[in-house]
């Protein structure tokens, strides 16, 4: 009898054991299916008919083995059938014959491939020798070098300000053009 009784016991405690686990395993899944419930969808990739889209983007202008100029891009969207990259959250240098070298921010921007033109827009800011140059939108033209400004343009620094309603700078001749209720600002500076 008592080989009877622990073999009863051991059946017993082997039942309770097999119940346990059925039970935790049911607890665990029911718990992940409510878990998974909760998660919430990842969003949808962005809808765009861009051949590559990039992110850091780098451009660099050399010509003759020297650099002209360079521009970074948070992201880049290639257009191969255009010929453009739209970027955006720009930084660019340009490489003066001069060894001076300006900076320029914006906001977002194209990027012509085939030509290295640059039309760029929303919070321009250039930094050039010791003045600074605000404006919105800024057309570079990359065979003639030239800067074009339609919009209001202010350049401010030490001993000058100067406001237009539009400006042309040439990056081969230095010379930069005004127009359009121009307003300037200029203190004479003292040599020492």
């Amino acid at each position: 009898m008592p080989v009877n009784n622990i073999y009863k016991k051991i059946k017993f405690v082997i039942s309770i054991v097999i119940f346990a686990l059925i039970g935790t395993v049911l607890s665990v899944f029911i718990l992940n299916r409510i878990h998974i419930k909760n998660i919430q969808k990842p969003l949808p990739p962005q809808q765009t008919t861009a051949t590559l889209s990039i992110q850091n983007f780098r451009h660099t202008s050399t010509q003759n083995g020297r650099e002209e100029w360079s521009i970074e891009a948070k992201s880049a969207k290639l257009f191969s059938t255009q010929n453009i990259a739209e970027l955006t959250n720009i930084s660019a240098s340009f490489f003066l014959k001069n060894n001076e070298t300006v900076f320029l921010t914006a906001d977002s921007g194209l990027l012509h491939i085939d030509t290295n033109n640059l039309s760029l827009s929303g919070h321009i800011h250039i930094r050039f020798s010791a003045y600074v140059l605000t404006t919105e939108s800024l057309n570079y033209n990359h065979n003639s070098h030239i800067v074009i400004i339609d919009t209001p343009v202010m350049i401010s620094g030490n001993s000058m300000s100067l406001k237009a309603n539009t400006l042309s700078y040439n990056l081969k001749t230095d010379i930069t053009t005004c127009s359009g209720d121009v307003e300037g600002t200029f203190k004479q500076v003292m040599e020492q």
